[in-house]
């Protein structure tokens, strides 16, 4: 991909929410997400279609935002030489089954489980920092309303310019940073969704829109860890 392999990984593995707050300590499960996506994207750049798509439905039975990657890589794969169209949809097709027998009786629990999350609200995020700015209380709905409508916005622009022939991990990358700007329950763990992402890319913009998340995401744990007195 004309990246030193070295960067790539040293960009993922020494990042502090990685090393020393979430990943390494065991405290979530993002990097055995990771591992499943970051497979799955080898696989699909290599060809290995059949691979790569079960390693992605892997990840996202194992948590529900790991499936935001499978729609950029339905699109941005590439078939191997004389694979033709309609055995790749099957191939697709067959990936998709195997996650819903993965999910199977469960996926009303997952379902319960989102409309839990959608009630939870952390000061912190964009969107509630903005609506407190605005003097509208700590999570107006309008202002909800409109990150929501952003992150349509940057979904939709991403996959149909990965149709158009971008990198889509490049358009995987920048929506997942949109996803973390839009969402009201934002946690320094889900900066490794977006981290795995510019580690594969080539995109150097995308690497630094991500490397500031980072940043924000480690003052908030550092915040959290060590509150200001009043």
């Amino acid at each position: 991909m004309g990246r030193s392999r070295r960067t790539s990984i040293a960009f993922y593995g020494l990042n502090p929410l990685v090393l020393r707050v979430f990943a390494v300590p065991g405290a979530h499960n993002e990097a055995l997400i990771g591992m499943f996506v970051a497979a799955g994207a080898l696989c699909i750049l290599a060809g290995q279609e059949v691979r790569g798509g079960l390693a992605l439905v892997a990840a996202s039975a194992i948590k529900a935002s790991a499936a935001l990657a499978l729609p950029f890589a339905l699109l941005g794969a590439r078939s191997e030489a004389g694979q033709a169209a309609s055995d790749r949809a099957g191939v697709w097709c067959f990936a998709a089954t195997i996650g819903v027998v993965a999910f199977g009786p469960h996926v009303f629990s997952v379902a319960g489980a989102v409309a839990t999350q959608q009630g939870k609200i952390a000061g912190h995020s964009l969107p509630s920092l903005l609506s407190q700015w605005l003097g509208l209380g700590k999570l107006a709905l309008g202002v909800r309303v409109a990150f929501l409508a952003l992150f349509g916005g940057v979904l939709v622009a991403s996959l149909w310019r990965t149709w158009r022939g971008a990198p889509w991990l490049d358009s995987y990358g920048w929506t997942t940073l949109a996803l973390l700007a839009g969402t009201a329950w934002l946690l320094p763990c889900t900066a490794c969704w977006a981290l795995l992402p510019a580690s594969l890319s080539s995109s150097r913009r995308l690497r630094i829109a991500t490397l500031i998340a980072c940043a924000y995401l480690v003052t908030i744990r550092l915040a959290i860890k060590h509150p200001l007195a009043a």
